[in-house]
């Protein structure tokens, strides 16, 4: 991993200098020298995932664009995923010095101003009166993951786990733990997870319904619905999302901070360090496709940190 973050920061600063592929070559072999001159032995991993970069770029004529589109063979890590992606215009986040914080919002309001603005905005107790609040826990998505052959055929339609920095490997080792290791890692796992099967994301459908401020406007109420739980600390590392559209958060228990970062080739036009505290009730709205995000699970007073959320269009 620490290789990773390494090459990830050196494609960075890449990107933001509009290198070309040769200068990148430059750079990997001035690295590798040094550390050669430092330890007598190559850094093997660096040089390895340098050589891939390498080719894959050369395979798209030098390219990170082309890199994007394609299937690989490998699954994206949040890394690769930020350094494949399309270069962005700045201008989404060129005026933006603070996160907007209200307490309601109409539809005429949303629709101008944020839906596809890529403008980012936080809504006060916009789903204080979901049933959701008072339902959906551990219990209830145990019973209704057992129940609906969740596991294996969520897994069978592509849909993906996020484990973060726990050790789970996929959503059904979460909920078939025991739970006094459930409790014995309260402040140390956060997991998110996409729902694909349709039967599961209609029953939690019933719980919630779209923000008030989505009701009126072509809302698909019958997108990807995702979820994330856990207890406290660090939930995301800062990495930018590949979905293909804006999408919007409700925390159903706890709190949970938000970090946001414009993307690198933006660091001279945009602010830089936004940040926001979202609690129980609140509705978050951001498109993650243009943020680069993080966030901090802070320790609720009962239960796990539970948000769920879905894109919209």
């Amino acid at each position: 991993m620490g290789d990773e973050k390494q090459l990830f920061e050196i494609l960075v600063k890449a990107l933001k200098c509009q290198l070309s592929v040769n200068q990148i070559l430059h750079i990997a072999s001035v690295r590798r020298n040094n550390a050669y001159k430092k330890t007598r032995e190559y850094p093997k991993a660096s040089t390895i995932l340098s050589i891939v970069i390498v080719l894959l770029l050369m395979h798209h004529n030098g390219s990170f664009v082309g890199l994007y589109k394609e299937r690989c063979i490998i699954a994206h890590s949040l890394y690769t995923l930020s350094v494949t992606r399309p270069v962005t215009k700045c201008s989404f986040c060129q005026n933006i010095t603070k996160i907007d914080i209200v307490d309601s919002l109409s539809t005429d309001q949303f629709i101008t101003k944020y839906a596809y603005t890529g403008r980012p905005i936080l809504i006060k107790n916009a789903a204080s009166n979901w049933l959701a609040l008072k339902s959906l826990n551990f219990s209830f998505l145990k019973t209704l993951y057992d129940t609906t052959n969740f596991y294996a055929e969520n897994k069978n339609l592509g849909c993906q786990f996020f484990s973060y920095k726990t050790r789970f490997t996929h959503l059904k080792q979460i909920f078939h733990m025991k739970e006094k290791t459930r409790e014995l890692l309260k402040d140390d796992w956060y997991v998110g997870w996409s729902n694909c099967l349709t039967n599961a994301t209609y029953i939690l459908q019933q719980y919630y319904t779209p923000p008030a401020f989505m009701q009126s406007t072509d809302y698909d109420a019958g997108g990807v619905v995702w979820l994330f739980m856990g207890g406290g600390g660090s939930g995301a590392d800062m990495h930018i999302d590949s979905v293909k559209r804006p999408s919007w958060q409700a925390l159903i228990n706890g709190a949970k901070t938000w970090y946001l970062k414009p993307p690198p080739e933006c660091e001279h036009i945009c602010k830089q360090n936004l940040n926001l505290t979202a609690y129980t009730g609140d509705v978050f709205v951001i498109d993650t496709n243009r943020w680069f995000h993080s966030t901090f699970i802070h320790p609720p007073t009962h239960g796990l940190n539970i948000a769920i959320g879905s894109e919209y269009d």
